[in-house]
């Protein structure tokens, strides 16, 4: 069984305090939470710029702050976000001018909502926009950068588009695809689904599941059974399998790491995820 890599999501773009006491806001705190997802054995840290008082940023220089401070305390892999809500392409890709190691990329456009079944009512209900030629756009960016993309995709349309991406050049290689289930208006959180959505990726395509749940440990046991990466964190889910609330991000990647290790498996260290993910074979545009 190949190792398994990690990925620690640690602060999301909607996560607050009155949620989780140590969501990490500042490029200090985020730092200390790759740290301490580093040292639980995470390979990959993913972040969103956020400014003192918690609001999103979209400054490049926050950014660079960020990787600048986690760079000093350790070597874990760096990757932000391109996806927002109501933003500017340039606001969306500002965290590419801070040189991460990768950066995600939504496939496709998505209705977005959280359904709350106590008052049969969505809490929030929005669009996430990515026109194919928006698509195009950010992935020539991580070509001008020199940026691996992470791929991700909300159902079975985004994923089969992949394909014309191929053909046209805009990926290289096999790519590296994150498989997001269990958002409303998006794949639902089964493992049958799952399944159809890895047989459906190009040939040699490396993949992470990824479930936005309360509950997300049966979705990323699957994963791993499938012979899949995993990723975890505050961004995702506040939650152990017992229902309790973590106290950080570090919770969540210690028992991602029982969990790999429970179906046979290793997580992946720095230099695996390394080859994999950065390498030729990674999807390097």
């Amino acid at each position: 069984m190949r190792s398994t890599i990690i990925t620690a999501a640690i602060n999301g773009a909607t996560v607050h305090r009155a949620q989780c006491a140590n969501v990490p806001f500042t490029p200090e705190e985020i730092a200390a939470e790759a740290q301490r997802v580093y040292d639980a054995g995470a390979a990959v840290v993913l972040f969103h710029a956020r400014e003192p008082g918690g609001a999103v940023s979209y400054r490049p220089e926050q950014y660079r702050a960020v990787i600048e401070a986690i760079r000093e305390r350790c070597p874990i892999l760096i990757a932000v976000d391109t996806s927002a809500f109501g933003v500017s392409l340039e606001d969306r890709c500002a965290g590419l001018e801070a040189q991460p190691d990768l950066a995600a990329v939504p496939i496709g456009t998505l209705s977005v909502a959280r359904y709350n079944p106590g008052q049969r009512s969505f809490d929030y209900d929005l669009v996430l926009s990515n026109p194919f030629s928006t698509v195009v756009d950010i992935l020539r960016r991580h070509r001008l950068h020199q940026i691996t993309p992470i791929l991700t995709c909300h159902d079975m349309g985004h994923v089969a588009a992949l394909q014309p991406l191929i053909e046209m050049d805009v990926l290289s290689g096999a790519p590296h695809c994150s498989l997001v289930v269990g958002v409303v208006g998006g794949a639902p959180a089964a493992p049958r689904q799952l399944t159809h959505l890895v047989d459906m990726l190009p040939s040699g395509s490396r993949w992470e599941v990824v479930c936005k749940d309360d509950q997300p440990w049966p979705m990323l046991a699957a994963g791993c059974i499938l012979g899949g990466d995993l990723r975890v964190g505050l961004e995702d889910s506040i939650y152990l399998a017992d229902g309790s609330a973590v106290s950080g991000n570090g919770d969540l990647v210690e028992r991602a790491v029982a969990l790999v290790r429970t179906v046979g498996g290793e997580p992946a260290n720095i230099e695996e995820a390394k080859r994999s993910l950065i390498g030729l074979e990674s999807g390097r545009v």
